[in-house]
């Protein structure tokens, strides 16, 4: 495996586990998970990666077995909700988050930001963190919506195709100022990530490199 490789799937782990997280902490919404589907592969993931690693510690084919199960992952929080009302299946998604992370971590010695980072911050500083991180994703979601022209009164308004193009293009600042409030939150160990209709943030890597910042942009 070479090293661009080795960093490509290291960045679909660690972009799976962000968003799983903010499923779990209900920043990210999507139809119900085939729960059922997730605890099978699971499962599997589990003797594939065991054999694996017994057979003269085979790492490549370790790490494809997780990456069939990110690819589910990634599947199941992709389907777009139906309705406004949902549950959630956390526990289901924190079993796999959890194996994922102790194989990268104590298996690979290769550290990912757990689940409970962001609160163990935020309840080192007094709750703070959470509140001011949430404050900051909510308005920077409405200057978004704003700019792009989805907020609730741009969409009461009838526009034709050319004055749309003309109010987005006098918007792209709010969008860049949003693009750049972003990177430099990410710089300082926040991500903050953009989904269908809504954003989560959560505990970036303690070192976090111009490739991250490249696959937010692109994302």
């Amino acid at each position: 495996m070479s090293m661009a490789q080795a960093k490509a799937h290291l960045r679909r782990i660690r972009s799976f586990l962000h968003d799983a997280y903010a499923y779990i902490n209900g920043q990210l919404k999507c139809a119900p998970l085939d729960e059922a589907g997730l605890k099978q592969k699971l499962v599997e993931t589990r003797f594939k990666v065991k054999r694996s690693l017994a057979d003269d510690f085979d790492t490549v084919r370790a790490l494809d077995a997780v990456l069939d199960l990110i690819n589910l992952g990634n599947k199941e929080l992709q389907k777009k909700p139906q309705s406004t009302s949902l549950s959630r299946s956390a526990g289901t998604m924190v079993a796999v988050c959890s194996y994922i992370h102790y194989l990268m971590e104590d298996v690979f010695g290769i550290h990912f930001p757990s689940v409970s980072d962001a609160s163990n911050l935020s309840l080192e500083s007094g709750g703070r963190l959470s509140q001011v991180m949430n404050s900051v994703v909510d308005l920077r979601q409405q200057v978004r919506a704003f700019a792009l022209l989805q907020d609730e009164d741009s969409m009461k308004q009838v526009l034709t195709p050319d004055e749309k193009k003309a109010k987005r293009k006098e918007r792209i600042p709010l969008l860049k100022a949003c693009d750049n409030l972003r990177d430099n939150l990410l710089k300082s160990g926040l991500h903050i990530k953009d989904h269908h209709g809504s954003t989560s943030w959560s505990i970036a890597e303690e070192s976090v490199g111009s490739d991250q910042l490249k696959e937010d942009k692109e994302s």
